[in-house]
């Protein structure tokens, strides 16, 4: 199950299983990438680049005060994280799908 940032933490059940889904398919898809010689693009990577997300969310101010992310832009900001290297296990991909 993925660890979420306090800031990104999901509410909906629903979204959460989804969130965990892709989690669990990006972490198969590395295990066996092809890119095993290239720097680390793992899922570990991917939650590596949410942390820094949610640092950076951190100091985000919408008229001065602390920007709350409504849910979707959440799913959105984990979508991302976690996808955002998937080329790097391409020739996984179409076995997940």
């Amino acid at each position: 199950m993925m660890q979420y940032p306090r800031n990104i933490k999901l509410s909906s059940r629903a979204n959460k299983d989804v969130i965990n889904v892709m989690y669990k398919q990006v972490e198969n898809l590395f295990k066996t990438s092809r890119f095993y010689h290239y720097t680390d693009h793992s899922e570990q990577h991917s939650l590596r680049v949410l942390n820094y997300i949610s640092k950076l969310l951190e100091g985000v101010k919408f008229n001065g005060d602390h920007k709350k992310l409504l849910e979707d832009e959440k799913v959105i900001l984990l979508s991302a994280a976690l996808l955002h290297d998937i080329w790097n296990a391409n020739n996984k991909v179409s076995s997940c799908l």
